[in-house]
């Protein structure tokens, strides 16, 4: 169990025994708190200053908010201000350096440019398999030219060319055939 639900354990306590004047309910809740730390420091075998320092912690709790009111504030701002400005800048201000200063990461080998005209498609990017409106399978068998070979497990043959595709499906001879 992590020490943090302890100490939160005890601020809460604080907060009962100086809010709702109810000093009991926060001794209570600190009292767990200290059991908890306890527990936890004798399980991860704390050397015997560490589990003292971790128990102090709880002391100081008590102690601080009854000399410096303002501290408590200005502590309680830093725990929520640190966490959101290490998320700022891992989040925001780290992607924006490395884009300005470029990846050391080379980048992946590009595909070939091809000029193609509007609405042609690339048929060498065709998948190796395509179904039918049956779903049965076609196994792509070769690339010729100006069209893309596909063989049926029946031994059947069709041939897609580049004006018979559209989106993810071809329109041909055999019927429709599509891919993921």
């Amino acid at each position: 169990m992590s020490l943090i639900i302890a100490y939160a354990l005890t601020i809460v306590g604080l907060i009962f025994a100086g809010v709702h004047d109810f000093a009991g309910m926060g001794i209570f809740l600190t009292a767990i708190g200290v059991v908890i730390t306890l527990v936890h420091g004798l399980r991860a075998k704390y050397k015997p200053v560490a589990l003292i320092a971790a128990l102090a912690v709880h002391a100081v709790l008590w102690i601080v908010p009854n000399f410096s009111p303002e501290l408590v504030g200005k502590l309680i701002g830093a725990a929520i201000g640190i966490p959101i400005a290490a998320a700022l800048v891992i989040g925001v201000l780290l992607p924006l350096v490395q884009s300005m200063f470029g990846s050391e990461q080379p980048a992946a080998p590009a595909r070939p440019e091809q000029q193609e005209a509007p609405g042609e498609f690339d048929i060498t990017a065709l998948p190796d398999i395509v179904y039918d409106s049956n779903n049965q399978q076609w196994q792509r068998y070769g690339v010729y030219g100006d069209h893309v070979l596909y063989r049926s497990a029946d031994g059947q043959e069709v041939n897609v060319y580049n004006a018979q595709i559209s989106g993810k499906s071809a329109n041909t001879d055999k019927g429709s055939l599509h891919w993921y």
